[in-house]
C-alpha cells in the first residue's frame, strides 16, 4: 500500500458541471477518450457542455471560424427545402434508431416553443459539437 491509496480521487468532488466543462474540452480537443464519455444527462452538465463548446468555438483562430462560416454557407446554399431543419432532426433521430419521432408546440411566456423528441437512443455530449457548428 503506497501513502496515496487513502487519498480521495482528484475527481471525486467533481460537480456535473465541471464533468461538463472538461467533457466539452475532450469533444474540442477531439481526444481518443471521447467515445467513452458518459453523459449524466443533468441540465448541469448539458449546460457546461454547450457552454464550453460555445467558447471553443467563438475563442477559435480566425482562419478557422471563417472556415467554418464558409461550410455552413455552402450547406445553406444546398439546403433550399423550406423545413430543412425538421428534415435534418428526422434524419438524427434516423442515426440514433429511432422508429418514431413527435414534435409538438407549447407557448410559454417568453413565447411559442417546438418540442421535439424522439424514441431512439438519447442524444449525448458527444453529438453536440456537429449541431452547434450550424449555428456559426
Amino acid at each position: 500500500m503506497n501513502e496515496f491509496t487513502s487519498l480521495p480521487s482528484p475527481f471525486a468532488a467533481e460537480t456535473d458541471a465541471d464533468l461538463g466543462a472538461r467533457a466539452a474540452r475532450m469533444i474540442w480537443d477531439d481526444q481518443p477518450e471521447v467515445d467513452d464519455l458518459i453523459d449524466p444527462r443533468t441540465p448541469e452538465f448539458a449546460k457546461a457542455v454547450v457552454t464550453g463548446l460555445a467558447d471553443a468555438l467563438v475563442s477559435s483562430p480566425g482562419a478557422l471560424k471563417r472556415m467554418m462560416r464558409g461550410a455552413a454557407a455552402a450547406a445553406e446554399d444546398l439546403n433550399v427545402e423550406p423545413f430543412q431543419g425538421l428534415t435534418e432532426v428526422i434524419q438524427n433521430a434516423d442515426d440514433l434508431r429511432a422508429s418514431e419521432v413527435r414534435f409538438a408546440f407549447r407557448d410559454t411566456a417568453a413565447g411559442r416553443k417546438l418540442l421535439i423528441v424522439h424514441n431512439g437512443q438519447p442524444v449525448a455530449c458527444q453529438h453536440v459539437l456537429g449541431m452547434a457548428l450550424c449555428r456559426l
